[in-house]
């Protein structure tokens, strides 16, 4: 069980961790999740099953909140979202690119390991406001750029991706995106 909680808690501390999720945020999650069981289970969800619920909820919450500080303070040199260059865009395939991503400031960017993902935040037009996705780095050997590959998802099957067309619709470097780390 350990092992398993280990490992999935892992990969999630680093998602919150790039979206910059703070502990005041797991009370509006908890909120929402305890009321979405209660509408899937109706007259089902007894007080003592909300209870149980809402107490492992907050437990887990607990655990992550704790977990993602000593993550944050791993690396105090860089928090939030900084500006990033698009530098190189490179089409791998038809339905992927390469995107090389450089600090605006300059400054050397902390080292990854495989596995670790970023978030890239841009603006979307048809929707009015950023949005954010995490993907996953495809070169970890600079400290001047990151490199991630983007697959743009057409949606025949499923809705369209919706930053995956967004950055595939960039022709030419130069634009600016956000990206925080983990």
């Amino acid at each position: 069980m350990e092992v398993w909680a280990s490992r999935y808690t892992y990969y999630t501390l680093h998602k919150h961790e790039s979206l910059q999720i703070t502990p005041d945020q797991y009370d509006i999650v908890g909120k929402y999740l305890v009321e979405a069981i209660q509408e899937v289970l109706g007259d089902n969800c007894t007080p003592s099953i909300q209870d149980v619920w809402t107490a492992a909820y907050d437990q887990l919450a607990g655990i992550m909140i704790q977990k993602e500080s000593s993550l944050s303070d791993q690396d105090k040199e860089w928090k939030d979202w900084g500006d990033f260059h698009i530098v190189k865009i490179s089409r791998e395939s038809d339905e992927i690119s390469s995107f090389h991503l450089s600090p605006v400031d300059g400054k050397p960017i902390p080292t990854f390991v495989p596995g670790q993902y970023v978030s890239v935040r841009v603006y979307v037009p048809n929707l009015g406001y950023m949005q954010a996705r995490q993907y996953s780095m495809s070169d970890v050997t600079s400290s001047q750029y990151y490199r991630n590959q983007c697959k743009q998802e057409q949606g025949q099957q499923f809705t369209p991706g919706i930053l995956s067309n967004v950055l595939h619709a960039l022709k030419e470097p130069g634009q600016i995106v956000k990206v925080s780390h983990t």
